[in-house]
């Protein structure tokens, strides 16, 4: 299918960073929808592609890798068959598609989406009686706008992002937003909490079940939840997630759950340089310096003391001062001087402040080793990357001249191949004749027999031939003598 789940989505993953993490595969996305897993802590995030082949190749690419260098959670990408949305308190027909497009995120007969719903009025138009006829809603139906943009959302065009609250956004839109909060949310909440509380500040709350007394936050990735006199949701954080380390709000002190006690928190001191424990919150040290509540103020206002601004903040340059000057106090070798230039609240709120300083300077030391040390790694991958990539360019030119070597020899072997063929038909060119010669000389040797044998039978006739000739001779002489030897007779 081209419908994929991405599990156990950690909390810090903010859905900018893992559409940037998408890279290419996010042009072929057509919704991302993040919801709430039954797990504390962990999302869902639910996409659907335009196609099949989509899918499969971010199922490829993804499925195992880890969603950054520093994290070990890893992507666990899973394909979804169908998914049906049941809610009993919002009617059917709120459930609209945000987009006529077949490449939605879900089908309507398969299941359904809620609409992008950011004020009473677009409620009142999804909750209508007119939309729950399925004829007129199909003909009727009408794009929502992004909140952002103001453009209308057609996830043909562009893919569209649904977060946890509902609200549906473009993806090019929700990158470019630089909160991790949703817009239209945070628009409302602030404007709510104006108009309720105009100098009120947001509280905390446990993420479980908002409770706002005895709170405690992880100090490793942020969780809050209520302390153990309570419903214990801190403790049980601990026990999902293994996160040892929890900072008490009200008293700035860090638990270890693993060893069960109090963790000291040690300073760096600015005078000698010596770690030193962090002092107790400044509310005991106000009740502790000559009977003063945490918010008398006998020195006057804080705007008319040199070592203050004037909104009553305390600049880096005076710290120091201000901690010299409670040390001293606080050890009984000074006494609180009602004409003093500053008070002994803010000097504390002052200490406390540079106190976090240095803890957070040292915290970010840490953090710049580590990722000094993990640079140096990855410089160490490159330069062996860059050794592989040099010893492969000398293969490869080794390579490109035997290659030219080769090519010599196989064109001398081609010339010297062709060479042989000229000389093989030569061979049996002078093979043929030499044959043909021979079948002559044959003959002839035949003939010369034949005819040694007539000239041995000639010699041999004109043999007899002449001892014939000299016998008849001799027999013509006797007759000739006798013929003379009658004539003298």
């Amino acid at each position: 299918g081209s419908i994929v789940a991405v599990l156990a989505v950690p909390p810090h993953i903010i859905p900018q960073e893992f559409l940037k993490l998408m890279g290419a595969c996010r042009k072929s996305m057509s919704h991302l929808r993040i919801i709430k897993d039954s797990v504390p802590n962990r999302f869902i995030m639910l996409l659907k592609f335009r196609s099949a082949r989509a899918a499969y190749r971010f199922y490829d690419n993804f499925n195992g890798r880890s969603f950054n260098s520093f994290e070990p959670e890893i992507c666990h990408v899973v394909f979804i068959k169908s998914v049906e949305f049941d809610s009993p308190d919002i009617p059917k027909y709120a459930f609209s598609p945000a987009s006529p497009d077949p490449a939605l995120l879900l089908n309507s007969e398969s299941c359904t989406l809620p609409n992008t719903i950011t004020n009473s009025q677009s409620i009142q138009n999804n909750l209508s009686p007119l939309l729950s006829d399925p004829q007129k809603s199909s003909s009727l139906l009408e794009l929502p706008t992004c909140p952002v943009c103001l453009d209308r959302m057609d996830s043909s065009v562009t893919g569209l992002l649904t977060i946890v609250c509902h609200h549906t956004f473009h993806c090019s839109c929700i990158m470019k937003w630089g909160d991790s909060t949703c817009p239209v949310c945070r628009y409302s909440s602030t404007k709510e909490s104006d108009s309720l509380h105009p100098s009120s500040s947001p509280l905390n709350e446990c993420s479980d079940c908002a409770s706002t007394e005895n709170l405690w936050i992880c100090l490793i990735c942020g969780s809050i939840g209520c302390g153990r006199y309570f419903q214990g949701h801190a403790f049980k954080h601990y026990q999902e997630t293994g996160h040892v380390y929890a900072l008490e709000l009200e008293t700035q002190r860090v638990w270890d759950y693993a060893g069960d006690g109090y963790v000291h928190r040690l300073i760096q001191n600015r005078t000698d340089g010596k770690l030193v424990e962090l002092p107790a919150p400044s509310s005991s040290l106000h009740s502790s310096i000559n009977g003063l509540t945490p918010h008398s103020n006998v020195l006057g206002p804080v705007s008319a003391s040199p070592y203050f601004a004037a909104d009553g903040s305390v600049p880096s340059s005076s710290a120091g001062y201000i901690s010299h000057v409670l040390g001293r106090r606080a050890m009984g070798l000074d006494t609180l001087d009602p004409h003093s230039i500053i008070t002994v609240q803010d000097a504390a709120i002052a200490e406390k402040v540079d106190a976090l300083g240095l803890e957070y300077s040292h915290m970010l030391q840490s953090q710049l080793d580590t990722q000094r040390k993990w640079f140096e790694r990855q410089l160490t991958k490159i330069e062996n990357a860059n050794t592989l990539r040099e010893a492969y360019r000398q293969t490869c030119a080794e390579r490109d001249s035997l290659l030219s070597v080769v090519n010599q020899h196989v064109r001398e072997k081609k010339q010297t191949d062709r060479k042989m063929e000229q000389l093989c038909d030569r061979l049996g060119a002078l093979e043929r004749d030499t044959r043909e010669e021979q079948a002559l000389n044959s003959g002839l040797q035949d003939n010369l027999v034949k005819l040694r044998a007539d000239l041995e039978a000639s010699l041999h006739a004109g043999c007899k031939k002449d001892a014939l000739i000299s016998e008849l001779q001799e027999q013509v002489r006797d007759v000739m003598f006798y013929v003379e030897t009658l004539q003298k007779v």
